[in-house]
């Protein structure tokens, strides 16, 4: 496999070329906010950043993303196939973007990547077999898109993560189907520990932890694998 869990190829990174920092995890669990904070804190200690959210719902591909999990296009269990090729699709259109960053030294903060069809469309299936045969067709499907250097996989009990989404809609087909979440979350865990992904707990016991504190989590993380992103002149 051409991934084989980012934090361990520190030195075959290519010098001065940019990194790719991606946050994956079930919904609710705050990618959005760390991605920003992280972006932020980068652009603070002098770094190039460019911050990417997928889906790009904006996009003419997006749209169609939209009424996939608004499911106007059938039961998503029927849909693996037609759904992997559209999130494809729409990460697909910044191809030449992702050359220009890199080769320009621009750190890439991803809010979910392609580390998304592996966590939550392999988990349609409950046969393992089947499951790692799907993975496989899903890195085949977007070997050529670049790698994450590094994932951050934010992890959350279903029924917290439900919890920091109670004050929002929930409008999907993904989130309205809670023992779907979970078989997410249960496959997100699998994933994290086959690729090695860094794992940040967003619970300290049973209390779920303050922004603030997973956020220095995350930097420590970060800067240990990428010291070159300067920890030092931080601020």
């Amino acid at each position: 496999m051409a991934y084989t869990g980012g934090r361990y190829e520190k030195e075959q990174t290519v010098q001065n070329r940019g990194r790719i920092i991606t946050f994956e995890g079930i919904n609710g669990v705050g990618k959005t906010t760390q991605a920003h904070l992280l972006a932020r804190a980068l652009e603070q200690a002098g770094n190039q950043v460019r911050l990417i959210k997928y889906p790009q719902y904006e996009a003419p591909v997006g749209e169609l993303i939209r009424r996939y999990l608004k499911g106007e296009f059938g039961p998503k269990e029927k849909l693996f196939d037609f759904a992997a090729m559209l999130y494809a699709a729409d990460r697909a259109q910044n191809t030449s973007l992702y050359e220009e960053l890199l080769s320009s030294g621009v750190t890439i903060i991803h809010d979910r990547y392609k580390e998304a069809n592996w966590g939550i469309l392999t988990a349609l299936f409950p046969d393992p077999a089947v499951r790692e045969e799907k993975l496989q067709w899903l890195l085949t499907l977007e070997k050529h898109m670049p790698s994450s250097d590094l994932v951050i996989y934010l992890d959350l009990p279903v029924e917290d993560a439900y919890q920091q989404m109670a004050l929002r809609e929930l409008w999907d087909t993904h989130e309205v189907d809670r023992s779907f979440m979970q078989a997410c979350k249960e496959r997100y865990d699998e994933l994290s520990l086959r690729f090695r992904w860094v794992r940040i707990s967003g619970l300290s016991g049973n209390i779920i932890k303050s922004t603030e504190d997973k956020q220095k989590e995350i930097l420590e993380e970060v800067f240990a694998y990428c010291p070159d992103l300067s920890a030092a002149r931080y601020t």
